[in-house]
């Protein structure tokens, strides 16, 4: 019996030693007066020496002036300082920049690498004077620390022990706030406030899978990039889960490594087993922190005294209670799913809580995508034990307990009947698959043609038979409806999938209502398979919408995955809904972890933007879209080589030539990576490749990937895609060989390219677009009239899609058929009604060039050979001052052709050779040697050549008659 100061008795004689006992005794000591405490120590603990030694430990540090957990367990006096002789000082390959900060057992600096033939800027962690055994084990804990790579954690990149002793490390230097401060600054919602939880969860779970503990998580260690990107620091005070199994000195200096007391779990107070439930614990209580503003505790006194007596007491109150009302969320947003979360991760004992920080996470995406989540299963009844273990007395003495207990028993009779259920489902949906299997094994009538039957033949079987059964079962029939609708997506098999889906509404409106979530998410997946039928797709789209908007939905991933159903659906009909949708369908997805319909909605944005003319600005959502996809399913994955091709013929047409060639190879990588049901894309895929490189004047290149495209593209088919993917193989390859110098072959290709449009695409743009190769070879080939009688044609077609205006491409084939047939007026007033141009973009200087060089061709035919001159010079200059210079040496050699004839028109033979020189120099870079280019060239060179020599023979002769 032990009486405390105001003559109130507990009774501490202890028979277990449970870590709750343990907590709950040493409160009672330190309520006592110091002078008290040893005696009623050594009563409570008679017999039990390893609970007097426990406690006796626990006792002298709460007393302390101040506890492990606010001292380091180094010596400090070789602490390093951040005073001003610092900066400057090397350490190890690094030189000190200026001071960043401190903790209790460590300064950090900005420094740089100063050896190993580059500069990189770090940030340096000193680490206060260590003993040796304590250096050793930092070493090898410093190289598996240094193989941890993850773009949530900072890199360690080196460490070693100064010749003061002073340990050091060499880590990744962030620039960012820390979570808490982020959040604050920019008023983060919930959703935002999740999803850079779970960039930290994802990290730590990481290193979990390499026995890796952090051991110190809290917001102060987690710093979030002005881009969101949330990145984890001081991963030095990890411990291997197997380092030091048997305890000893190892173990013994793990556990005096300093601790944050706000954030620490239990078994790190009282010297337990320090796990992966560790860092769950402090997950739990950032996460709180995150959400309420504030700890679950105040902290009073010395740090090891505050969280000992909150150990002790009853657990926090859950955030939705404590959060103010001006707090970052509302209370109404924690109840129930966030509440439940928070309290298991942070449960007293470590197997009560999630194993580790992969199933936390789990649990936030479920409560993200309004699914059950797993912290309420079982939640109430542990409150419940819990509550009555605290209150055991008062319960019975009042019968309070008996209330409880039948309390208990209902909710874990319903817990128990709801898991029956899932249970039941769960088995229901195997055993049909497996009686789906068996039925089509080797047991049947002709075993042979079982072990034939393929998965799509299963997947028919499987459906069928759905339709007909489970009829008594209906949540069980919804299930599998909606599992084999999946499957199907998977084949892409649209058509097959339509009446699963189907089904799967009307039931989902029986089961759940004509207001649920679950009924919206059907009316969805239906909608998006629906493309073909806009008006039907759009109407159910519309329902969804209508739920969601009844329901004041307006920002969760359901609503998001509408929006790009919808933008989908709109693709090739409105293209400004389809932008303002996948621009709101970013902006929602932006706010939950990176997933599929992000990368999907990122697209769209990027297409629709590049459709509306501001192919530069496209390139970002693109790049972004890529991205997301590899964090949210992986490398490769079905959906990354249509993003990287994508993206490839965006920065093309954005002339970033480089990186439109590389994303291409990746997208062609991931194609040839796929089955062969991807081998329309692989198609594609090389075909923008092949534009791409003739794009970049790099035509020869362009058209030996054309030739490849044109080899494994489809043949003569009644599929439509088939039809169009031949069709693109065809006009891409005439346009490579065009452009590489082979118009004949071109024109054979453009002329099947007409012929199969007129089929598949009469008066569209795919016509348009074959019509413009045709008519290029026919140019190139000199054949004049032909060429501007097909321009006739495609100039109709394109009037009639809405084309305001004379096209550039095809008015400049126009003038130059025009002046081959000596019609020069003709041409200079086709020229005079294009429009101006634009903007000083790549393009616009592009178009300019082209532009000019037409003018020279006008002014030289009209017989101005100083103007000609003067105007393919200046364009001579401004490509080769241009950023893209690079990507025009075509426009180089035909500038030069034409001054080069210039100069010869007016006498200058010497000036035009050298110049008809450097043109056909660039062509024979460029072209294949049968160009028409390079003996057009070739030509005017002789030309000049014999020019002096005919100027000669002339003068002789008029000598000779005088």
């Amino acid at each position: 019996m032990l009486v405390n100061g105001r003559g109130r008795a507990w009774n501490l004689s202890m028979t277990q030693t449970d870590a709750h006992g343990v907590h709950a005794l040493l409160e009672q000591l330190l309520a006592l007066p110091p002078t008290q405490r040893q005696a009623a120590l050594t009563r409570a603990c008679e017999g039990q020496p390893e609970l007097r030694e426990r406690l006796q430990r626990l006792l002298a540090l709460a007393e302390g002036g101040d506890g492990f957990l606010d001292r380091s367990p180094f010596d400090h006096s070789a602490s390093p300082t951040a005073d001003a002789e610092a900066p400057g000082r090397v350490v190890g390959p690094y030189r000190l920049l200026r001071w960043l900060g401190a903790g209790g057992m460590a300064q950090v600096w900005l420094a740089e690498r100063i050896a190993g033939g580059f500069r990189q800027q770090v940030a340096i962690k000193l680490i206060a004077q260590v003993p040796d055994p304590v250096q050793g084990r930092l070493s090898a804990e410093r190289d598996i620390l240094a193989s941890l790579v993850h773009p949530g954690i900072a890199r360690l990149y080196d460490g070693g022990v100064t010749d003061e002793g002073l340990a050091w490390m060499a880590m990744e230097y962030v620039q960012g706030q820390d979570l808490a401060s982020w959040c604050q600054s920019r008023g983060s919602g919930v959703a935002e406030r999740l999803g850079l939880f779970l960039q930290v969860c994802d990290a730590v779970a990481y290193a979990h899978t390499r026995l890796v503990v952090h051991r110190d998580i809290k917001p102060a260690n987690i710093l979030v990039t002005d881009d969101g990107q949330a990145r984890l620091l001081d991963f030095g005070l990890a411990r291997l889960l197997d380092d030091a199994p048997g305890g000893g000195a190892a173990a013994a200096s793990t556990r005096t490594l300093q601790l944050s007391p706000s954030y620490a779990a239990p078994e790190q107070l009282d010297g337990g087993l320090v796990g992966t439930a560790t860092d769950v614990y402090a997950l739990g209580v950032t996460l709180y922190e995150l959400l309420a503003g504030r700890l679950p505790w105040a902290l009073e006194g010395s740090a090891l005294a505050t969280a000992v007596r909150r150990l002790a007491a009853a657990e926090p109150p859950p955030p939705s209670r404590v959060v103010a009302a001006d707090g970052p969320v509302p209370a109404r947003a924690l109840r129930g799913d966030l509440d439940a979360i928070v309290a298991r991760a942070m449960r007293p004992a470590p197997e009560q809580r999630y194993p580790d920080a992969r199933a936390l996470a789990e649990d936030i995406r479920r409560h993200l995508e309004h699914r059950p989540v797993l912290a309420r299963a079982g939640a109430r009844s542990y409150q419940l034990r819990r509550y009555v273990r605290r209150h055991w007395r008062g319960l019975a003495l009042v019968g309070v307990a008996f209330l409880a207990l039948g309390i208990g028993l209902v909710t874990l009779a319903w817990q128990e009947r709801r898991a029956q259920r899932e249970a039941q489902r769960a088995a229901a949906m195997q055993g049909f698959m497996v009686d789906l299997f068996r039925t089509n094994s080797s047991r049947q009538a002709d075993p042979v043609r079982a072990r034939q039957t393929t998965a799509r033949e299963l997947l028919d079987i499987g459906a069928a038979r759905i339709q007909t059964e489970l009829d008594q079962a209906p949540e069980n029939k919804l299930a599998l409806l909606r599992l084999f609708a999946n499957l199907y997506d998977e084949f892409a098999l649209s058509g097959e999938q339509l009446p699963i889906r189907q089904q799967a509404v009307a039931l989902s409106r029986q089961l759940h209502g004509s207001d649920s979530l679950e009924l919206a998410n059907d009316l969805i997946a239906q909608a998006r398979i629906t493309i073909d039928d806009h008006a039907q797709a759009e109407a159910l789209l519309a329902e969804a919408r209508a739920i969601l908007d009844r329901r004041g939905d307006r920002h969760s991933i359901l609503r998001g995955r509408l929006l790009v159903a919808s933008a989908t659906n709109n693709y090739t009909r409105d293209l400004n809904r389809t932008l303002a949708d996948a621009s709101q369908a970013v902006t929602i997805l932006s706010a939950y972890p990176p997933s599929s319909e992000l990368a999907r909605a990122l697209q769209l944005q990027g297409v629709a933007t590049a459709y509306s003319g501001k192919t530069a600005e496209a390139v970002a959502p693109l790049r972004r879209s890529v991205q997301v996809s590899i964090q949210a399913d992986g490398d490769p994955n079905p959906s990354l080589a249509g993003y990287y091709i994508q993206l490839g013929e965006t920065e093309s047409y954005a002339y970033e030539h480089a990186a439109a060639a590389a994303d291409l190879r990746r997208g062609i990588q991931r194609a040839q990576a796929s089955t062969a049901e991807n081998d329309f894309a692989l198609v594609r895929a090389r075909a923008t490749l092949a534009v791409a490189l003739v794009n970049a004047d790099r035509a020869r290149e362009g058209l030996a990937e054309a030739e490849r495209v044109r080899a494994a593209a489809p043949k003569a088919s009644d599929n439509p895609e088939a039809q169009f993917l031949l069709i693109q193989a065809l006009t891409t390859s005439s346009r490579a060989k065009v452009r590489a110098g082979d118009p004949a072959s071109a024109l054979v290709d453009a002329q099947q390219a007409v012929h199969r449009a007129r089929t598949a695409d009469p008066g569209g743009s795919v016509l348009t677009t074959a019509l413009q190769r045709q008519a290029e070879a026919l140019v190139e080939l000199g054949r004049a009239n032909d060429a501007r009688q097909v321009l006739d044609e495609c100039d109709r077609l394109m009037q009639a899609l809405g084309s305001a205006g004379p096209n550039d491409f095809n008015m400049l084939l126009r003038v130059r058929a025009l002046l081959a047939q000596g019609q020069v007026e003709q041409a200079q007033a086709g020229y005079a009604r294009l429009k101006p141009i634009e903007g000083d973009g790549p393009k616009a200087q592009t178009r300019r060039l082209q532009r000019a060089l037409a003018e020279a061709e006008l002014a030289l035919a009209g017989g101005h050979a100083a103007d000609a001159a003067r105007r393919a010079q200046a364009a001579v200059e401004a490509a080769r001052a241009s950023a893209l210079a690079p990507y025009l040496r075509s426009t180089i050699a035909d500038a030069l052709l034409i001054e080069g004839r210039a100069a010869l028109a007016l006498g200058d033979a010497d000036g035009a050779a050298r110049l008809l020189e450097a043109s056909l120099a660039l062509r024979r870079e460029l072209d294949l040697p049968q160009s028409p280019r390079i003996v057009q060239t070739q030509q005017a060179l002789a030309q000049a050549r014999r020019a002096p020599q005919a100027a000669g023979i002339k003068a002789g002769r008029t000598a000779g008659r005088r």
